[in-house]
């Protein structure tokens, strides 16, 4: 994954934040639950815009809903999806 689409995923973490004003505050290991305050909803919008952005499809049973979800399991799952 380019630095352009990383930055995306930046993005649209902090267009979900509650907390987060910037991309810059947005590091490899920020939480999107304690970090940056996203709740179940925005988790499910902030997949969404992910989906659309990088056109692939991320299953509800993805271990993406699992537990404490960090950028780097975002990276590594848009990764594995675009593969596919």
């Amino acid at each position: 994954m380019n630095n352009k689409d990383i930055n995306q995923l930046k993005i649209i973490i902090v267009n979900q934040s509650p907390v987060l004003d910037d991309i810059s505050e947005v590091k490899a290991d920020t939480s999107l639950i304690e970090d940056a305050g996203i709740d179940s909803l925005s988790f499910i919008v902030l997949a969404i815009e992910i989906e659309k952005y990088f056109n692939i499809d991320i299953k509800m049973e993805s271990e993406l809903f699992e537990g404490d979800v960090k950028l780097s399991d975002l990276v590594l799952a848009v990764e594995k999806n675009m593969k596919k």
